[in-house]
């Protein structure tokens, strides 16, 4: 189980992912990459928030959704009982 301040981004998949794509692909490709870095960040911090302490796979969970599936967690993580529940694919 990890907590909010075990939280070292950098260290992530997603983030070493996306900054190596980005010096890969450029510019472009990379600036849409940190923002998907940053809305990942963003999520995490808000399920932190509602959730309290992450289990471990939460973070792959996050960094293997479609931006689309993000949103969708993002519109309910207000209305979720539970992590499981927020983090199942289906929609609304």
């Amino acid at each position: 189980m990890m907590g909010l301040t075990d939280i070292d981004l950098k260290q992530t998949r997603f983030y070493q992912d996306a900054f190596a794509e980005g010096f890969r692909f450029g510019y472009k490709q990379g600036f849409a990459l940190g923002i998907a870095l940053g809305a990942n960040k963003i999520l995490l911090l808000q399920i932190w928030r509602r959730f309290g302490t992450l289990p471990e796979w939460v973070e792959d969970k996050l960094s293997q959704a479609s931006t689309r599936q993000k949103e969708l967690w993002a519109d309910r993580i207000l209305d979720a009982p539970s992590l499981e529940v927020l983090l199942a694919q289906s929609g609304k």
